[in-house]
């Protein structure tokens, strides 16, 4: 494009709005944007295209033109002191993406002064990558799990301009001590003199909106004693608040499958869903009590962010966070997914004749068996459960929906911010003579947030950059003592064997000549080597060490 001219009405409205600007100004126009969206979005391998625009109100020189695609983390923790000169902050910047935009220099004017009132124009294009570069994550790390976590990318994260679907502003539940923000950048940079930094002469950057593609991951280990989750639950049921039991209601549910965030390009306005299931049980004290009826389950999903001005070096959890760290912090936000009534849910009696405390054990030294999705509805028996006594169990059904007036990011881990979510589901029952509150019981489960992709976007690379890529892999194999240069082609020279007389102690010398006077057993010789062998496979005659050496030249390969 020739300069001076600005399609569209987007670029005259630019163009117009110059002369009422500061002498040096920038203008960042992307093809694809909308006028009823302030903010463009985009998802891994998607284009960022547009054009930059610069014009100047003087003559200005500059030394370099920098057009960039960034991307930025920003955190910081506030220190929690009792006098307040000690109060203050503490600040932690990573700019985990920087991709450059080559500049033809044809493009640039001419001893590199823009002169002033003329308009000057420089086309970009960008690619939102896969993954991060490894070294966008040099600290260390408790285990490959994390840094391959931390070379995500991560998405749009703590903006409130940015979150939501680009039409609306919308809570993403973040915290404003966290933020990650991605930016199209143009600098006009001046040098000065030698042992000075240089000054910028103009600096623009507009916000674009990044939601990645994210994959559920695997449904996560979890043991007896984990403070964070809660899969399976026991409690008394009483008459009353000082009064006796009348058994014990135990509740368990699998990880449930996440929710899945559709496609940019394919918001249909249908709501996310997923849906997990409750199998409750209640084992009574006696054969004449009946269980408890039920009355409601209601399910949270709480966002948990973690956040640090130091890298993690393992995934973040609830309990591993300390309240008085001056280097990390926790927040945590709640939203109600569902509320339904379960009265009339009906309990199923069982006769206990397939019940046994065996698999009571054996639910204590495989907890983490709930992990998976289990097709056994029936929980194993509590820990006041009489063998062969009847048991009533009981089934229900949980679908849930993101509501509409949030924005929920994927489930991510970066170097110094995490997002996780949990599940917590409350059911209620009802016992005789409870007129204070309604008892219940809580589980708290794991659960992800996935993004799709873009479903048309193909990686395309180049020769030489196919090329780049499969040297380094080469170069990394070769580094890590994966492969090992061998030929396989007969060699140049057999080598000689030469037969070398073990030196044998004068005590062992009468031994040496009863085992050669000896017969080996039955079953040791092998034909066609030209000796015996003794007790222990070790071979004493001539005839032997030179049939080996036949057989190692037949059959030589040579490993360099």
């Amino acid at each position: 494009m020739s300069r001076g001219m600005l399609p569209g009405k987007r670029r005259s409205a630019a163009l117009q709005s110059f002369s009422f600007r500061k002498p040096s100004d920038v203008d960042i126009i992307l093809d694809d944007e909308d006028e009823h969206s302030f903010v463009s979005s985009y998802t891994n391998l998607d284009k960022i295209s547009g054009q930059i625009l610069i014009k100047c109100g003087k003559d200005s020189s500059f030394h370099e033109l920098e057009i960039s695609f960034e991307g930025v983390t920003e955190t910081y923790i506030e220190k929690v002191a009792t006098t307040a000169p000690t109060s203050g902050r503490t600040i932690g910047r990573h700019r985990f993406l920087k991709l450059l935009q080559p500049i033809d220099p044809s493009l640039l004017p001419e001893n590199r002064v823009a002169r002033a009132g003329v308009l000057y124009t420089f086309p970009f294009e960008f690619v939102v990558p896969d993954r991060l570069l490894d070294q966008q994550c040099t600290h260390r790390v408790d285990s490959p799990q994390v840094h391959e976590a931390h070379t995500r990318v991560p998405p749009s994260f703590g903006d409130p301009m940015l979150a939501g679907d680009g039409q609306t502003l919308q809570d993403d539940m973040a915290p404003e001590m966290s933020k990650i923000q991605y930016m199209i950048r143009a600098r006009m940079v001046k040098a000065r003199a030698t042992g000075t930094r240089s000054s910028d002469v103009t600096d623009k950057a507009i916000k674009v909106r990044i939601v990645p593609a994210v994959d559920e991951d695997p449904p996560l280990n979890i043991s007896e004693d984990n403070k964070d989750f809660e899969l399976r639950k026991e409690k008394d049921v009483r008459k009353g608040l000082f009064k006796g039991k009348l058994g014990r209601i135990t509740a368990e549910a699998p990880q449930p499958s996440g929710f899945r965030l559709p496609a940019l390009k394919n918001q249909s306005g249908c709501p996310i869903s997923t849906m997990t299931t409750v199998n409750l049980r209640f084992d009574p004290i006696d054969d004449k009590v009946q269980p408890p009826p039920l009355g409601s389950i209601v399910s949270k999903l709480r966002a948990q962010t973690f956040f640090g001005s130091v890298p993690f070096r393992h995934l973040p959890s609830r309990s591993s966070v300390n309240a008085w760290d001056t280097q990390r912090g926790f927040f945590v936000q709640s939203v109600e997914l569902s509320s339904r009534c379960i009265s009339s849910v009906e309990w199923r009696k069982h006769d206990g004749m397939g019940s046994s405390t065996a698999s009571l054990s054996r639910r204590q030294s495989n907890f983490s068996d709930l992990s998976m999705a289990s097709t056994e509805n029936t929980p194993d028996p509590s820990s006041a459960y009489r063998p062969g006594s009847p048991f009533y169990t009981a089934k229900v059904l949980v679908p849930m929906s993101l509501p509409r007036n949030r924005s929920f990011t994927p489930t991510f881990h970066s170097c110094s911010v995490s997002r996780t979510y949990v599940l917590d589901l409350n059911v209620s029952y009802h016992t005789p003579g409870a007129t204070v509150s309604t008892p219940s019981i809580q589980l708290r489960l794991p659960i992800q947030i996935s993004a799709e992709g873009n479903p048309d976007a193909t990686v395309t690379i180049s020769e030489e950059e196919a090329e780049a890529i499969a040297t380094r892999e080469v170069d990394e194999e070769l580094a890590e003592g994966r492969f090992s240069s061998r030929s396989l082609a007969p060699p140049m020279q057999i080598p000689e064997y030469s037969e070398t007389q073990p030196r044998v102690l004068p005590a062992f010398q009468g031994l040496r000549r009863q085992s050669e006077q000896q017969q080996g057993p039955p079953g040791y010789s092998l034909a066609g080597w030209g000796g015996s062998l003794l007790r222990g496979g070790v071979a004493t005659t001539s005839e032997s060490l030179s049939a080996f050496q036949t057989a190692a030249r037949a059959n030589s390969v040579s490993v360099m």
